[in-house]
This record gives C-alpha cells, structure tokens and sequence, in this order.
C-alpha cells in the first residue's frame, strides 16, 4: 500500500522534532558547565551540572526514539502508529495540564494542544489504521 500523504506529514514533523531535540540536547551538552553556573551560582554548581547533564542525555534519548519513530512511520510500521498513538496522548495531556494550571506558557500549549489532537484524529481514520496494517472499525 501506498504512504498516505498525511502520513509522510506526520512523520516529516516527528523528524524535524527529532532532529530539533537532538540539536537542543548536544548544545546542553556541550555547554553544562556554562548553563549550570546560571542555573545555581551557589556551592552546588556540580550539583546542577548532574542535574544538566542529565537532563542533556534525557534529551539526547527522546531524539534518537523521535528518529526511530519518523523512520517507523516513514516504513508505514504498526509498532511507530502505536507508539505515536501513545506519544500524542502524552502530550495532549501535558498540554491540558499547562492550559489548565497557567503553568509554562498558554498560547504555546494550545497551538501544540490543536497540532496533537489533528494527529490523533488523523491516525485515527479507517485508511490510515489500514495503511498501518490496522484493521478499521467497521
């Protein structure tokens, strides 16, 4: 079967996100120190150089699944349709919360809100669960 193009949407955002976050995570890496000194200026800068470094290769982690994931919707895999599945619910949740608690900023989290909620409802639709080897409600 054929990749439908909203697939090949999907998986070009989930890639520019991977790659984003990659970026992001080499740049905490590279810059620990620099960035741990402004987070705490006190003794427990080694402290929050761990907490950095850390946070670095937890990004660094959710880049690499993010270009597993593209290439497994790219490769119209079941296992990626699933775990993207999982992955929008995750974040239409966060993004509930901040909306909600007013907690990280508003407007970000409902443009991100609308993006997720467009990719599930799409995921979702009969061709695109076929096209994943799913098989549509009837």
């Amino acid at each position: 079967m054929n990749r439908p193009v909203g697939v090949t949407i999907v998986a070009t955002l989930q890639l520019v996100g991977a790659i984003l976050i990659l970026i992001g995570s080499l740049g905490i890496l590279s810059f620990r120190d620099a960035i741990a000194q402004e987070v705490s200026p006190t003794p427990s800068v080694a402290q929050a150089g761990s907490f950095v470094v850390g946070f670095g290769i937890f990004l660094l982690l959710l880049g690499l699944i993010g270009l597993l994931l593209a290439y497994g919707l790219f490769m119209l895999q079941s296992w990626a349709w699933v775990a993207t599945l999982v992955l929008e619910g995750f974040k239409t949740l966060s993004n509930l919360s901040t909306v909600a608690t007013g907690i990280g900023s508003r407007g970000i989290a409902v443009f991100q809100l609308v993006i997720s909620a467009i990719v599930l409802y799409y995921l979702l639709r009969s061709e695109v669960k076929r096209a994943f080897g799913r098989r549509a409600a009837s």
